[in-house]
Order: structure tokens, then C-alpha cells, then sequence
């Protein structure tokens, strides 16, 4: 069934996760700060079953965005990108991304174009990180 394939693995989502693709697409990500690992996680992130939310985080995507959210020389592309898994992550998952320091590191985000998608994400996670506070 087409829709319940990514369109950029061409794969079901469950057999990406199973075959252990998401730390693999974590650790690109991390290492190169390129906007095409993190897009494909957020296609994972969007089509994944909720049972498999947990792999996606735990593998370290919420980190790999961080990562290029934190990088100075980051291109706002990118950003975007990483702000897009972490609001598709957010939203289905917020404490966990809540703990993995998130709400910090997008606060910080300037950029006027992406102060929009900024505040959905701080949306969801500021009454956890004032709950913990």
C-alpha cells in the first residue's frame, strides 16, 4: 500500500526501524549536519506506528537535531529540516523529547523565518519543562 511507505526509503517504515536504519540515519546525521538524514527520519518519524516512536528517539534523532540547532554554522535549510523531525517528534512524544533538553536549544533558535515552527515545538514541550521546574 503506497501510503504506508515513505517516499523517500520506498520501504515500509516498521522494516527501516527493525533493520536498525534509524541509528545509522542518527549517527549521518550527526556527523555531517546535512538536512537529507534528518528528512528521512522525519518521513520514519511521521509514517512509523506509535509503538515504534520510542526506536526513533532512542536511537538519537532528537540529539541530531539538537546537534545541527546548536551548530553556528548551520544553514538554515538544515535547521528547518531539524525543527520539522522535532515538532513531528514532539507531538507524539513530547516527554521524552522534553528530556532530552530540546526546549533550551530551540529557545535559542533566531532565525525570524523559523521563530514560527520555534514556538509550535516550545508550545508543546513548555508545560513538561515547567512541570519539572
Amino acid at each position: 500500500i503506497p501510503s504506508q511507505r515513505c517516499t523517500l526509503t520506498r520501504c515500509p517504515p516498521t522494516f527501516v526501524i527493525e533493520a536498525g536504519a534509524v541509528e545509522i540515519l542518527c549517527k549521518v546525521a550527526d556527523e555531517s549536519e546535512d538536512a537529507t538524514a534528518l528528512e528521512i527520519l522525519l518521513e520514519l518519524a511521521r509514517m512509523a506506528p506509535d509503538t515504534m516512536l520510542p526506536a526513533i528517539i532512542e536511537q538519537g534523532s532528537a540529539e541530531a537535531c539538537i546537534k545541527v540547532l546548536e551548530s553556528s554554522g548551520a544553514d538554515p535549510m538544515d535547521q528547518l529540516t531539524a525543527l520539522n523531525l522535532l515538532l513531528s517528534l514532539t507531538k507524539r512524544a513530547p516527554a521524552p523529547i522534553a528530556a532530552t533538553g530540546a526546549y533550551e536549544v530551540v529557545k535559542g533558535v533566531s532565525n525570524v523565518a523559523l521563530v514560527p515552527r520555534r514556538n509550535k515545538i516550545m508550545n508543546f514541550l513548555r508545560p513538561l519543562v515547567q512541570h519539572e521546574g
